[in-house]
């Protein structure tokens, strides 16, 4: 079996895919469209065998006859076709919005890379816990296998690199089913800030983000929560020399 921590490849694609769906509500109408399927051609091959072959074993059984059969393979592709445009509309869409604070704040009085998540979907969905990956500057070293950790290994992995949270970082801890509000309404949930000297420590930090809908589905994105920050820094440093006297 597939570890589901390793990591193949770096760099990570950064869009929404789905990964799992709900058994109960996709598996359930797959099953009535298949077993109504089956009756309907069932009573069709025997509509078309001679009267004397269906008097035998096993042409004889009847489990529906071809209107009813007809009905069942209606009705389970309408409630098939319905549940796949529901789950469309109430799919989560997942994002993240990074912006530079340069609003002095308890961590640090440079402005700092502060992360956003988004969800652009009009329901809300669950957060499941999620996962992270910190590539040091100059990247992984050789040798060393690429996996997914949770919140705790990440922080003292990034400690390890000299760089310590309330000072050169802040990132939100994300409990296990919290719920992510739709931003139809401006709501969004905070990730984390990242000062100038965590980008030059960091090449990326990725946060691997599941959230479940409401229609029982899984989605995943991954987050390259530093993807910009660089040029951002460099655009806020370019504003700061203009204004200064």
């Amino acid at each position: 079996m597939a570890d589901p921590d390793s990591v193949d490849e770096l760099p990570l694609p950064d869009h929404q895919r789905r990964i799992k769906r709900s058994r109960l509500l996709f598996v359930g109408p797959w099953v009535l469209v298949l077993l109504a399927l089956v009756l309907l051609v069932w009573e069709v091959v025997r509509g078309n065998l001679s009267t004397e072959l269906r008097t035998h074993w096993p042409w004889r059984l009847v489990l529906l006859d071809l209107e009813s059969a007809s009905g069942l393979l209606a009705i389970g592709s309408g409630v098939f076709f319905a549940r796949a445009q529901y789950a469309e509309a109430v799919r989560p869409i997942v994002g993240w919005l990074g912006r530079i604070d340069p609003n002095p704040s308890e961590m640090t009085c440079d402005p700092t890379w502060q992360v956003t998540l988004v969800n652009g979907g009009s329901h809300t969905a669950t957060l499941l816990k999620p996962r992270y990956l910190a590539v040091p500057a100059g990247g992984m070293p050789d040798g060393q296998q690429v996996r997914w950790c949770d919140f705790e290994t990440v922080r003292a992995q990034l400690t390890a690199l000299g760089l310590r949270m309330g000072h050169h970082f802040d990132l939100a801890y994300i409990g296990d089913g919290a719920p992510l509000m739709s931003a139809t309404g401006g709501q969004t949930s905070y990730i984390g800030s990242f000062t100038r000297e965590f980008t030059e420590a960091v090449e990326q930090l990725y946060i691997r983000i599941r959230v479940r809908d409401v229609a029982g589905d899984t989605h995943e994105r991954v987050l390259s929560c530093l993807r910009g920050a660089g040029l951002q820094f460099a655009a806020e440093a370019e504003r700061e020399r203009r204004q200064a006297p």
